[in-house]
């Protein structure tokens, strides 16, 4: 059976430590590519942290696609359609939220266009994330988020003994109800339960 498609992962996969595509790698994807082997990078961050790959390795074609917020958003690259979707309630971000402070861990929101914390004193882990995907990053206080929002991800982010510390108090039925997941020392990413790379 030939290969037809390859889903690949960016940080710590498709990226060395320098987070940089090496000349062999993108020679590989490329030739593969021009095979007809589809490419899909497949990703934690969102459209906009992964917009320097997708340009490096040209993958705007018809049939291109792209899998971001950890499964949670499906896009055509040619012209960002909307392939699958699946977002977070406005009850979620509360319940969210709630668990968030009751364990101790810092929190921030993501939708398609920014990161949102409530910290007033923002968190490094924050500011790195909002840099590594590129995206702006807003200080809204809980009562200025709105059910209108298309909250995709939520984070809690904290130092790693603290978060590990936050991870042990979380309810399972928490757990259970979302796609929780462990991405970085720092990050515990929470998304809609149908969610995953797959």
């Amino acid at each position: 059976m030939s290969i037809k498609l390859v889903a690949i992962d960016i940080d710590g996969t498709l990226l060395n430590s320098q987070h940089k595509i090496t000349p062999r790698v993108k020679e590989a994807l490329q030739k593969a590519n021009e095979q007809g082997v589809r490419i899909v990078l497949c990703t934690g961050r969102p459209l906009p942290g992964v917009k320097e790959q997708l340009d490096e390795l040209a993958l705007y074609g018809e049939n291109d696609f792209v899998i971001t917020y950890n499964g949670s958003l499906v896009q055509a690259t040619k012209d960002n359609a909307i392939i699958s979707r699946y977002t977070l309630s406005y009850e979620d971000f509360l319940e969210i939220e709630m668990y968030s402070r009751k364990v101790g861990a810092h929190l921030h929101t993501i939708d398609d266009s920014a990161i949102y914390t409530a910290n007033r004193n923002i968190g490094k882990y924050t500011i790195h994330e909002a840099s590594l995907v590129n995206m702006p990053l807003k200080y809204r206080t809980v009562d200025e988020m709105t059910p209108e929002m298309n909250i995709i991800k939520m984070m809690m982010i904290d130092e790693p003994e603290i978060l590990d510390k936050a991870i042990s108090r979380i309810p399972a039925e928490v757990k259970e109800k979302y796609t929780v997941l462990k991405s970085a020392p720092y990050f515990l990413e929470i998304l809609d339960k149908r969610v995953n790379k797959g």
